[in-house]
C-alpha cells in the first residue's frame, strides 16, 4: 500500500466513527423526543390519583393488578385516565 493508500484508510476509518457517532447522537435525540411526546400523553401515578379522586396506593394497587394500564415506565396515558372516569360515572 502506499502513502496516498494509507492516508485514504486513515480518512475512511475517521469518516466511519464519525458517521457512528452521528447515529448515537440520533439516536439518542428520538429517544428524547419520544420520552417528551410519552411525558405530554400521560401521568404519574401520583397525578392519576389526584385526578381520579383516589389515594396513590389505589392506583398502584390497580396497575399491579393489570386493571389500569401503564406505559414501559409506569406512566399511565390519558387514554386510560378517561376510560376510568367513564367507568365511574357509570357505576
Amino acid at each position: 500500500m502506499s502513502t496516498n493508500d494509507d492516508e485514504l484508510a486513515k480518512e475512511v476509518e475517521t469518516l466511519h466513527i464519525h458517521a457512528q457517532a452521528t447515529q448515537r447522537q440520533a439516536e439518542r435525540l428520538r429517544r428524547l423526543i419520544d420520552e417528551r411526546k410519552m411525558a405530554e400523553t400521560t401521568v404519574s401515578i401520583s397525578e392519576a390519583a389526584r385526578q381520579l379522586g383516589y389515594t396513590r396506593q389505589t392506583v398502584s394497587k390497580w396497575v399491579q393488578e393489570g386493571k389500569i394500564h401503564t406505559s414501559r415506565l409506569k406512566r399511565i396515558p390519558l387514554t386510560e385516565i378517561a376510560r376510568l372516569r367513564q367507568m365511574r360515572q357509570k357505576v
